[in-house]
Formats: C-alpha cells, structure tokens, sequence
C-alpha cells in the first residue's frame, strides 16, 4: 500500500514529464522552435489544425488544437514568427479549478517566479527554465479582475513556452 505524500506525487510526477520539453533541445513536446507550420501540423499526429488566414501581426497563431496531460486539458495555440517559424506555444484554461491545479504544479515544478505581478490585475509570472531551456510565462485573471471574464468565465489561464534565447516579448 502506497503512501498519501508518494500517491499524491504520482500525477505531479506526471505534469512534469508533461511540461517538461526535451530537456537537451530547448523545445516544446513535439515540437522544435523554428518548425514550420507543416512541420508541427504533421508533428502533432491531427491535435491541431490550422488557423484562419495570416493577419499583419506577429508573432501570429497559426495552429490551434487541444493538449492534455493525464491531470490537465488545455486549448492549445501555436505562434509563428514573420518567416513562419514555430517561436511560442500558448496553453490556456477556464475554469477557477483547473487554472489552481495548474498554478500549482507549476509552482512546485518552478518554484518561486523570477518575476511576479498582481497590482489589481491578473497574475502573472514567469520562470527561466535552463534545464529545458525554456521561458514559462503563467497568466490568470479571475472574474474580479477583468469584466470580460466575469461575462463570459469564471476564470482564465494561460501558459506560454518559449525558449529562452527569445527577446521579443510578444506574448
């Protein structure tokens, strides 16, 4: 019979595998930064399709689709630069219960955020992963934070990868 401690780390164990890009590359699960839309479209196995048509701004989604883990389901948006090179994901949630759970096995994956805001507004934080070499950026806006939220869910989070040698701040 298992403990409750060694139990209750089974799905974190879990998470983290999930989260946790290829260590040695500097990616994000399937995908390698600087994919193509092809590239990832075929790397997904048909968890994303394509968007609508290119709009003038980048990064720009070009791919969305659905993610999940054992413990966490996600949307899942994909960002292109201008030469259509895969420079970011975007992981997102709406519910108050799964943006916590979420929060929460980041935390204890990350630890403390190198960077944190809450002045009257959503939190956000942000981690340097060097083992993965990625950048992890956790926003959450709860209905008393924001009326669009209040309107259309009780909560909203997001998680965006991107690897640490970015410096554009798109996202």
């Amino acid at each position: 019979m298992s403990s409750p401690n060694k139990s209750s780390r089974l799905p974190l164990a879990a998470l983290v595998f999930a989260f946790a890009a290829s260590a040695a590359h500097a990616d994000w699960q399937y995908t390698h930064w600087g994919m193509s839309k092809d590239q990832v479209l075929l790397a997904s196995n048909g968890t994303v399709s394509p968007t609508s048509a290119r709009g003038p701004d980048t990064p720009y989604v070009g791919l969305r689709g659905k993610y999940a883990t054992p413990d966490h389901a996600f949307d899942a948006a994909m960002y292109f630069d201008a030469g259509d090179t895969l420079v970011s994901v975007m992981l997102s949630q709406r519910t108050a219960p799964e943006c916590a759970k979420t929060l929460g096995d980041l935390q204890e994956k990350y630890g403390t955020s190198q960077d944190a805001t809450n002045r009257r507004g959503p939190l956000r934080l942000i981690w340097s992963d060097a083992a993965s070499g990625n950048r992890v950026k956790y926003t959450g806006v709860s209905r008393a934070d924001s009326p669009a939220v209040r309107d259309v869910h009780e909560a909203a989070c997001t998680i965006v990868y991107e690897p640490l040698s970015r410096t554009v701040d798109g996202l």
